[in-house]
């Protein structure tokens, strides 16, 4: 599974204090993060500072929660369950630097490390939204204010897979409306809304919008997000439910993608700037962003006129 320095089963203590001591010393020099996988009730009681936790049982249904596999990762597996959890990540094909089994040992080495928290539930988000919202927001969000309206507003986001990006809008006090025709992936994104406590900013809905474009008509927004999905005849629909002063953020392939191979689910160089033209919009950022496994997308956002 990529790892590093992983922890072996039945480690000596002097190991053990390697590994997390090397831990420490990287997570002070680069991006890194520590999913814990333990049930809640015994990572209240102690985790190691700055961990994430996603409880073993329920891993396999909250995996949209890791961070990219560029990120630097470290896991640390119940006790009695190392194997499990590293044969799980080599099935994934996702890179981790260090592996670590939950143990009295581990708990003293924390504690002399001074890494050790103790009654807490905190648990750091380690999950991203798509690289153009993410990357953006902070300047939407100023553009608002300079237009003397709130920072955050009112959001669709078209497709919503998982529910990252809406939930990523909610953290951030927007209040969000999120479809996706699968009924598995609603369910997955409301209970992700439930687990970082945003239930009342997060609408999700069931819809085939590509078969029931017109159920859009009833609705206006003040952003429109759309990540990874492409589908032409939607564009007027999605003109039409940006209010006045609101953006559209579009985050998909483009036609130099091998993947997808369908041309229609790809976007041509320049496209989106023809279909957000002036008088009516106004282009903010416009690029091509070259996602973690090579491919190009798009990175735009335009907003629509006062």
């Amino acid at each position: 599974c990529g790892c590093g320095s992983s922890r072996v089963n039945n480690p000596s203590v002097d190991e053990a204090t390697a590994n997390l001591a090397d831990w420490v010393q990287m997570v002070t020099q680069s991006q890194c993060g520590l999913v814990d996988f333990r049930p809640a009730e015994e990572y209240f009681q102690h985790h190691i500072k700055g961990s994430t936790n996603i409880p073993w049982d329920v891993f396999r249904d909250r995996a949209q929660e890791l961070p990219p596999k560029k990120f630097n990762l470290a896991l640390l597996a119940p006790a009695g369950l190392y194997q499990e959890v590293k044969e799980d990540f080599r099935s994934r094909d996702y890179p981790v630097k260090f592996i670590f089994e939950a143990s009295q040992d581990l708990w003293t080495t924390a504690t002399n490390l001074g890494v050790l928290e103790e009654k807490s539930d905190k648990s750091v988000i380690l999950w991203i939204p798509s690289p153009c919202l993410g990357g953006t927001i902070d300047k939407i969000e100023k553009l608002r204010e300079a237009s003397n309206l709130p920072r955050s507003g009112h959001a669709i986001d078209l497709a919503c897979g998982s529910g990252r990006d809406g939930i990523f809008l909610a953290l951030r006090g927007w209040k969000t409306l999120n479809f996706d025709y699968l009924a598995t992936q609603v369910t997955r994104a409301q209970e992700m809304a439930a687990i970082y406590k945003v239930t009342d900013l997060v609408e999700l809905k069931q819809l085939d919008i590509e078969k029931d474009m017109n159920q859009l008509t009833q609705y206006k927004t003040d952003l429109v997000n759309v990540a990874r999905y492409l589908h032409r005849p939607l564009w007027g629909y999605i003109k039409n439910l940006i209010a006045p002063g609101g953006f559209v953020v579009y985050h998909t392939f483009m036609e130099s993608c091998t993947k997808p191979r369908r041309i229609q689910f790809k976007l041509n160089d320049g496209e989106l700037a023809t279909v957000f033209s002036a008088p009516e919009w106004e282009i903010i950022e416009d690029k091509v962003y070259t996602i973690s496994d090579g491919r190009e997308t798009s990175w735009f956002v335009a907003r629509k006129a006062l």
